[in-house]
């Protein structure tokens, strides 16, 4: 799986569906606002366009890490991530449990804080 950034402040999902799906962030846009253009992505949102690109989420619902490590899960998965950034904004990113590595879409560093996760097989 290959990092694919986001082109715009708010489609950190769309970028997370591309990694996943293996798909053009094109492809995955599309596929995420197929009924036009949203400001924010719901796990819904994402659960049916990973669907449509072909990937399987196991959960139509976030799940919360409780006491579980990211190193824990043994699928990928779309994490939900809130940041440290005085909004609490919230943030997808993807982990690869192949790589063992959580990939970021967005462009800058920050803290965060992980709040639940949907694994895709």
């Amino acid at each position: 799986m290959k990092t694919i950034k986001q082109k715009e402040e708010n489609d950190c999902g769309v970028a997370c569906v591309a990694m996943l799906a293996n798909a053009s962030y094109d492809e995955a846009r599309h596929a995420v606002y197929k009924m036009g253009r949203s400001k924010l992505t719901k796990t819904k949102d994402l659960h049916e366009a990973l669907i449509k690109l072909g990937r399987k989420p196991l959960s139509a619902r976030r799940k919360p890490f409780g006491k579980k490590a990211l190193s824990d899960l043994d699928t990928d998965a779309l994490v939900f991530a809130e940041l440290k950034d005085g909004d609490n904004s919230k943030h997808w990113m993807v982990w690869d449990t192949k790589a063992k590595t959580l990939r970021d879409p967005y462009h800058t560093k920050y803290e965060h804080r992980l709040r639940g996760y949907v694994s895709v097989e």
